[in-house]
């Protein structure tokens, strides 16, 4: 199929943004994420691709372009759409492009590339397999890749008395969030997410008005308990948050979707025992089933998850560089 077949356009206000088969994008969305621009490819006046891209992004390395909101219909539409990302990108002086991933790491990103049998569950990505050949037949290679592990009944760990009571000792304590206060808790969070996340592939900083607009719909509608909050000398110095899989019929779920640590020795295996309070919990809460949601292949969490879980997720994030 010619370049001729497609119709390129800019999204201008009027067009529709999404279609029932595509994770949903509507124009408030559109605003908060606050693309560069909106793109459109249609064929006979029918959406047949859509993504936004996003440029300006300075890491270690080249300049580099964002391709986001990615949906398509087909191989062919979405090659049309990725080339033409491709060639706005490298135009506005991006020498290498990510996709899919909707701006920054604390939005959307990655696509499911190995779906496995489970279900998909709460606060993941869903997307159909075949965008990932979308992206490696458009001369994308894997940038990074991430699973998602199960466990069944997790056993309480042994290690965390002694953990618990070295960072006792040291003055750390945990506790859960307070839902009365949760605008002043996540400002808490948003300062120690700054600082821990910050050497994450990718990171980005992120305004504290951002950050309370993206995680309090979020956190409102969480059980007590489920985010948990460690503190030192009355500063967070580590948190945590699940949600119960509100897909899974069954209800018998819970998802442990972030954990994150301020750096230093003093707080070597906190991450570990804030997560072992939240397992905890689900066995107060009769959920037999632990999901650890969406880990970096190589990062400590994943590796000490890796002994009590089985992978049910794969996800891939793509890059390519740009031609002079």
């Amino acid at each position: 199929m010619s370049r001729d077949d497609w119709t390129f356009c800019p999204w201008d206000g009027s067009q529709s943004l999404s279609r029932q088969d595509w994770p949903a994008l509507d124009a408030g969305k559109l605003t908060l994420d606050a693309p560069d621009v909106h793109l459109q490819v249609f064929r006979e006046s029918r959406l047949a691709a859509r993504a936004s891209l996003w440029t300006g992004f300075q890491a270690d390395g080249p300049a580099t372009g964002m391709i986001g909101h990615y949906a398509a219909e087909s191989l062919e539409a979405g090659r049309a759409l990725l080339q033409a990302a491709c060639r706005r990108l490298r135009d506005a002086g991006c020498a290498r492009v990510i996709g899919p991933i909707d701006g920054s790491t604390w939005k959307p990103y990655r696509l499911v590339s190995d779906a496995g049998s489970e279900a998909p569950f709460l606060l993941e990505p869903i997307n159909p397999h075949a965008w990932n050949q979308h992206f490696l037949e458009s001369g994308f290679g894997v940038l990074a890749s991430y699973h998602s592990a199960l466990s069944v009944n997790p056993a309480p760990d042994p290690k965390m008395p002694a953990v618990r009571a070295r960072l006792s000792a040291s003055g750390v304590s945990t506790r859960a969030a307070d839902p009365a206060r949760l605008d002043a808790e996540l400002a808490a969070i948003h300062e120690l997410a700054l600082d821990s996340f910050s050497r994450n592939l990718l990171y980005s900083p992120l305004s504290r008005g951002d950050f309370l607009a993206l995680y309090r719909p979020l956190l409102s509608r969480l059980p007590a308990g489920f985010t948990r909050i460690a503190e030192h000398q009355g500063q967070a110095v580590g948190f945590a948050f699940a949600a119960p899989d509100l897909l899974r019929p069954q209800n018998d779920t819970l998802i442990v979707k972030t954990v994150g640590v301020r750096r230093g020795r003093l707080y070597a295996g906190l991450g570990r025992l804030l997560a072992e309070e939240l397992h905890e919990l689900a066995r107060r809460a009769r959920l037999p089933r632990v999901i650890h949601a969406l880990m970096h292949d190589d990062n400590v969490s994943a590796k000490t998850s890796a002994h009590t879980s089985t992978v049910i997720r794969r996800y891939a994030l793509y890059s390519r560089l740009l031609p002079e």
